[in-house]
């Protein structure tokens, strides 16, 4: 009926607009309302139905038109109605304020997010916006690798995006100061926006592996990268730190870790945390260098553990039950049924 009464109805009776129907907007619509997975379902329940002997009512047209929206559909992101709004929104304000400053520019993306929900397209959906909006008139060399690692989260939807080379690649070929803020809010929207962020390229020719280097400030001023440990002698190191604060631990393959280095790349303190249920993760203790208590750094390490676990969908955050008293300055609260502490995080 849509294709019928809609498409071929209208043109019959007004042949001069056929230059301006998309015939596809129809298919459109049904993404828009069950989402892609759903609709290719439903899509290819209807192309078998027109196997069946069906075709003939609908005419070649309707084959041909359904059938390669269904191959876009599989091989691209479909852009939702939303963010076409959203871009189609920026290009006007961006065609009356043309000289707005990098401020101004990132503040309109952040309210368009909010005006049309943006958020709960995720990641993919966040920087297509930025692709087609901030980005839009970057260089060809910029853009290719832009689309590159679009078509990568398209293809990989159970990799973060902080974990593609092309995020790296991208990163690189930014020198503009303001280029640089507005690729740190695409990529880490939960982060302060003083906050010094950048990813890092530590893959082999045979394996690609990036990792996000973060920064945090003690109370003294002094700053501190916090990362992924680089091999087994940072992860050796990190130990000891727990060895030397009277918490040894075991050490199990299931565990993850962070470190955090001061300016002389010496690991000063770091994180161990477990992965559990989906969307929940056992922090397993923190520790700082003794020699640089009472700085804030403990803090400040697990609120940036906090951002990361955020970036990655995690939900819920559990820890032990003892340092009541820094957990629950901190956001914890106990969990009387698991005998721990626990925090729920929002994005």
């Amino acid at each position: 009926p849509l294709w019928r009464n809609i498409i071929q109805h209208t043109l019959h009776h007004y042949p001069w607009i056929k230059p301006y129907v998309e015939s596809r907007w129809v298919f459109e619509s049904i993404v828009e309302a069950l989402e892609v997975p759903a609709s290719l379902a439903w899509f290819e329940e209807l192309h078998q139905e027109l196997e069946a002997g069906g075709d003939h009512q609908m005419g070649e047209e309707f084959v041909r038109v359904l059938t390669d929206f269904v191959q876009e559909l599989k091989t691209r992101y479909y852009v939702p109605r939303p963010l076409k709004g959203a871009i189609s929104r920026h290009a006007e304000w961006q065609r009356i304020n043309a000289k707005a400053n990098v401020a101004s520019r990132l503040g309109i993306i952040e309210e368009i997010c909010r005006l049309y929900r943006l958020k709960r397209l995720g990641a993919i959906g966040r920087y297509t916006l930025f692709r087609h909006t901030y980005f839009k008139d970057a260089d060809i060399h910029l853009l290719d690798i832009f689309d590159r690692l679009l078509v990568r989260m398209f293809r990989h939807p159970q990799m973060r995006p902080t974990q593609m080379v092309e995020l790296f690649e991208l990163q690189s070929e930014l020198s503009d100061p303001d280029d640089r803020l507005a690729y740190n809010r695409m990529v880490f929207p939960h982060r302060e926006r003083t906050q010094a962020v950048e990813i890092q390229d530590r893959g082999t020719p045979d394996m690609d592996r990036v990792v996000v280097r973060s920064e945090i400030v003690d109370e003294h001023g002094l700053r501190y990268n916090i990362t992924e440990p680089d091999g087994p002698a940072d992860v050796g190191q990190l130990y000891r730190l727990f060895l030397q604060a009277g918490f040894p631990k075991s050490i199990s393959e299931d565990d993850r870790y962070l470190v955090a280095m001061d300016q002389a790349e010496q690991i000063i303190g770091g994180v161990v945390y477990r992965l559990q249920a989906e969307g929940t993760v056992f922090l397993d203790g923190i520790v700082v260098n003794q020699t640089l208590q009472e700085r804030g750094i403990t803090g400040a390490i697990l609120a940036d553990f906090v951002t990361r676990m955020v970036a990655h969908r995690v939900t819920t955050v559990r820890t032990h039950f003892f340092l009541r008293p820094f957990y629950r300055r901190h956001g914890f609260q106990l969990d009387t049924r698991r005998g721990g502490l626990v925090r729920y995080l929002q994005e």
